[in-house]
């Protein structure tokens, strides 16, 4: 019994040291839910501002259309698929405005699934969309709101806005290994690191 005792503790430990999804004693990423219902995007720009002034808590920063909830990891070809189908063709036009004014231009959106999701709360598939590579985003900056436009129209169930430091970068400084492309950190698979 007095074993049973010591590893029910240690488990308690382990979980709770790990819940914030930090393993490696990097800072947690900022995640700021920007619409916790479903909101249609069309070709007129829509602003979001967070729900205080934030900052880039980091290198690496997103905006995230949730899409479907419910989802459980499957290989990449089904994720691939099953993105494409909920995606349908749409363009997403998204941008991050500075308080200083200046624009942060995101990518089209990318695939991401997360077992414990952001807005929805079990196996959540969105669409992220991320600053291209070569964009300098520097951690500190003031963010003003975000702006989406789709086409044709969309809607998703959620957004939020993730920000967090490079882990590549911070591997880096501790001599670890990291992949880097010629002009900047090529981010890995998305599955479960949300």
């Amino acid at each position: 019994m007095k074993w049973l005792s010591s590893a029910l503790a240690c488990l308690v430990i382990i979980t709770c040291s790990c819940s914030d999804g930090n393993f490696d004693g990097e800072p947690a990423p900022t995640i700021v839910v920007l619409k916790a219902g479903s909101i249609t995007f069309t070709g007129k720009p829509t602003a979001m501002a967070p729900p205080k002034q934030g900052s880039l808590s980091g290198e690496l920063n997103s905006v995230c259309f949730v899409l479907q909830d419910g989802v459980d990891l499957q290989n990449a070809d089904a994720m691939n698929e099953l993105f494409r189908k909920l995606m349908n063709g749409v363009t997403i036009h998204a941008d991050i405005q500075m308080s200083s004014g200046r624009v942060i231009p995101l990518a089209q959106p990318t695939e991401s699934w997360s077992e414990d999701g952001v807005v929805l709360k079990h196996g959540e598939f969105s669409a992220c969309s991320a600053p291209p590579c070569g964009v300098k985003v520097n951690s500190g900056e003031l963010v003003s709101n975000f702006r989406v436009a789709a086409n044709p129209a969309f809607t998703v169930k959620g957004v939020y806005w993730r920000s967090e430091q490079d882990a590549a970068k911070s591997s880096e400084e501790r001599g670890q290994k990291s992949v880097v492309s010629a002009d900047c950190v090529v981010p890995g698979n998305a599955f479960g690191q949300m």
